[in-house]
């Protein structure tokens, strides 16, 4: 029977650590998240040793800061495995090391937390609990500008201003609370059916974005009408509501302002970035927005740090936490 405190081995592929300038990628790192608090992005890393054709944890986790690159040079693998999890503030590797594609965690690491991943995206706890704490926390419904590029979201109330930072908007007004999950997808829903707003921009569109003038003063104004809408068209938004839809408070009884999100990075830029999807990053780092990482390499390059969990990077030399 294998032991669920043994970690599994993640494959060492082929040629991902070969040397560019006549030096080797050969000090590799799991990826086991990618956040934004407060003072900027956090990445977590576990150190990894070569153990046979494999890769094993090599010490404990740490968190670095971003930002303090002036200059990026790593390599990518291409594959990515299971993260684990942390329970009481503790470390568990994953046991089989698992692959995975859609998640950075196998379903079985995963259902400590998160007991039915459909809860993420479309909640369904009306007919039951899911057994996730965060399903059943109060959330809120809101409303994000990028450049007037507007969608609205759901998320929870105690990370909403996060929430926004992970998807790089400028400015992010919460409409009305709700008292779970399942209530605040429901009436997401119902406010993009009812307003025509959508529930994503594309990537690209916040990218080009990105060089244009902020103008928050003039987006503020357009997200405040918009909030007005949705007060006017409260009955329509609410009309088909089934009873296990339950609101915290409405539009009018929600009075949290709309917030300017700031980021290290000077904005706007002086061309629209282009998407970066290869596995070997170097160049001159300027510096986070969202889900990107903005570079200089031949040109401005934007890189999806978001996707890194489960991911190996591999540096020439260790890092300091």
């Amino acid at each position: 029977m294998m032991d669920p405190t043994v970690p599994g081995k993640i494959p060492h592929e082929s040629g991902v650590d070969r040397a560019l300038d006549g030096a080797l990628f050969d000090v590799p790192y799991h990826v086991l998240g990618y956040e934004w608090r407060e003072d900027g992005p956090v990445l977590t890393l576990l150190p990894l040793a070569m153990e046979g054709s494999g890769l094993v944890p090599d010490g404990r986790h740490f968190e670095i800061r971003p930002v303090k690159w002036r200059e990026v040079e790593f390599r990518i693998s291409r594959s990515r495995h299971c993260t684990g999890r942390f329970e009481g503030g503790e470390y568990i590797p994953c046991p089989l090391s698992e692959e995975v594609t859609l998640f950075s965690q196998c379903p079985s690491c995963m259902s400590h937390d998160i007991p039915d991943p459909d809860c993420i995206f479309e909640p369904h706890c009306n007919t039951g609990s899911c057994g996730a704490s965060f399903c059943r926390k109060e959330h809120v419904v809101y409303i994000t500008s990028f450049r007037g590029h507007h969608k609205v979201g759901m998320t929870q109330l105690e990370r909403y201003l996060t929430r926004g930072r992970e998807q790089g908007a400028d400015i992010i007004l919460p409409l009305f609370v709700l008292k779970d999950r399942y209530s605040a997808r429901f009436m997401e829903k119902e406010v993009s059916r009812t307003l025509k707003i959508p529930q994503s921009v594309r990537s690209g569109v916040k990218l080009r974005s990105w060089s244009g003038p902020l103008r928050m003063s003039e987006q503020r104004r357009l997200l405040e009408s918009l909030k007005e809408r949705v007060v006017s068209r409260w009955k329509d938004i609410v009309g088909g509501m089934p009873p296990s839809v339950n609101i915290g408070k409405g539009p009018e009884g929600t009075d949290i302002p709309p917030a300017e999100l700031d980021y290290p990075l000077e904005e706007p830029l002086s061309s629209p970035p282009m998407r970066y999807r290869k596995n070997v990053l170097r160049g001159e780092v300027m510096g986070f927005k969202g889900s990107y990482m903005i570079f200089r390499s031949g040109g401005l390059r934007a890189f999806r740090m978001g996707e890194l969990p489960g991911s190996v990077l591999y540096f020439r030399d260790r890092l300091e936490s």
